[in-house]
């Protein structure tokens, strides 16, 4: 009777054993699972940014037709990696202030909303600061200028202390009055890509 107890207990724990195991390799390939979709789902959430790399003159003037007019003084270089990372350059032409350099350190794909910080530069109109640009898709027809690629861009929340506080700023823009006051009451930016990627000259 003994025996047979011991042999049935011996049994048992076995069984306890081997499902522990098995469960704990499960986990365990679970864990890297998740940890390579994550990493995946970051990459994919931020390769979007690439789309606007390049060099792109800018203007905000337009037409009743709502056409850009005149020949655009903004200037513009986006610099992005597919992880996310990069910087947004910007500046007047001529350059009478010099250039500011915007520090991506966010981004939302799904609103195509670019989170970024000032540098400390004295350029920069409020140094160190945050603040959220947001975008239209990169268009490759109905670009004035003859331009190859286009999209629209609205610096939609400045001049905050903190990224947190940028994250809770609700302020919305609507990028179909691009044309009037879809950008906190004035007409978003109309980026150009240009070719040249050497000079600012020659816009």
């Amino acid at each position: 009777m003994k025996t047979t107890k011991l042999t049935v207990l011996i049994l048992i724990l076995s069984t306890m054993f081997a499902c522990t195991g098995e469960k704990q390799v499960e986990e365990s390939k679970a864990n890297e699972n998740l940890f390579i979709g994550l990493l995946t789902g970051v990459v994919q959430s931020t390769n979007f940014l690439t789309e606007y790399n390049g060099n792109w003159n800018v203007g905000f003037t337009y037409d009743a037709n709502g056409t850009m007019t005149g020949t655009p003084q903004g200037r513009m270089i986006v610099a992005t990696n597919p992880d996310g990372s990069g910087s947004i350059i910007s500046g007047n032409s001529p350059a009478a202030w010099g250039d500011t350099t915007y520090r991506i350190v966010a981004v939302n794909k799904s609103n195509r909303n670019i989170y970024y910080q000032n540098t400390p530069g004295t350029n920069n109109g409020a140094p160190s600061t945050y603040g959220r640009f947001d975008l239209t898709p990169v268009l490759t027809t109905g670009c004035e200028l003859g331009a190859s690629k286009c999209f629209y861009i609205c610096e939609r929340v400045t001049g905050k202390a903190s990224l947190n506080e940028v994250y809770n700023d609700t302020s919305t823009s609507d990028s179909t009055k691009y044309a009037s006051n879809g950008c906190n009451g004035f007409s978003f930016n109309r980026a150009l890509f240009r070719s040249d990627n050497s000079t600012w000259t020659g816009i």
